[in-house]
């Protein structure tokens, strides 16, 4: 059986993704959440998981010692992300805490347990990273630099599969109030499953997202400049 760690599976996108992943293969799922009224959105799982609420605020060795020691993990996903609200002192040191400090203290204590283990981890990222935009530069920033200290890990594990995931706008807690189109997680999840079972390095969800990024990237700079989006 196939044992899976979700590191903030309160996330709407990991609800459903373990949905997929629950009906399709014979997995065994250690969830974390810092708030404990997510265990109940896992209601479907029939009991075959353990629920642990976490404090990001509190020394997470021992927790994650613990955990470790009783199970050895095929995967592990990490659900991260913040959008800032404006662009405040505030905001932007908690968007830098969530979407960067954070994932790189877990990155760290899950890579000094496996760095001898063959493991795949699956973090997430933004096409926001790819290129900086005039709405949600200082996200995209902070994004850009996880993604960066990733490409450094894969360096010196290399028997640790890190995988980045980029979903395009997404129907989530996240984004509310954001106008536009947006994806509904399930689609997001069914696609991020099976670009999982491609083995890719990085993965755009909806995978159309490659596409449309790729036509970004290729706006001149002064063009792009003006451009409201």
């Amino acid at each position: 059986m196939k044992k899976i760690l979700v590191i903030g599976s309160g996330s709407d996108i990991a609800v459903e993704l373990i949905k997929k992943i629950h009906h399709e293969e014979d997995a065994y799922f250690v969830l974390l959440s810092s708030d404990t009224l997510t265990k109940k959105k896992y209601n479907f799982l029939d009991g075959n998981f353990f629920f642990k609420k976490i404090n990001y605020k509190k020394n997470l060795k021992i927790l994650f010692f613990s955990i470790f020691k009783k199970n050895i993990f095929n995967e592990i996903f990490i659900f991260n992300g913040y959008l800032p609200k404006n662009s405040s002192d505030a905001e932007q040191s908690k968007s830098l805490a969530v979407n960067f400090t954070q994932p790189v203290k877990l990155l760290s204590l899950i890579t000094d347990f496996y760095k001898y283990k063959k493991l795949k981890v699956i973090i997430f990222s933004s096409p926001a990273a790819d290129r900086p935009r005039k709405i949600n530069f200082i996200y995209g920033s902070h994004k850009k630099a996880l993604e960066f200290h990733l490409n450094g890990l894969r360096l010196l594990f290399s028997r640790i599969h890190f995988v980045i995931v980029k979903p395009g706008p997404t129907k989530t807690k996240m984004t509310n109030g954001l106008k536009g189109f947006k994806h509904e997680p399930q689609t997001v999840a069914k696609s991020i499953y099976w670009q999982l079972k491609l083995g890719l390095d990085t993965i755009y969800t909806p995978f159309f997202w490659k596409l449309i990024m790729f036509f970004i990237l290729m706006i001149p700079r002064k063009i792009f400049k003006h451009l409201n989006f």
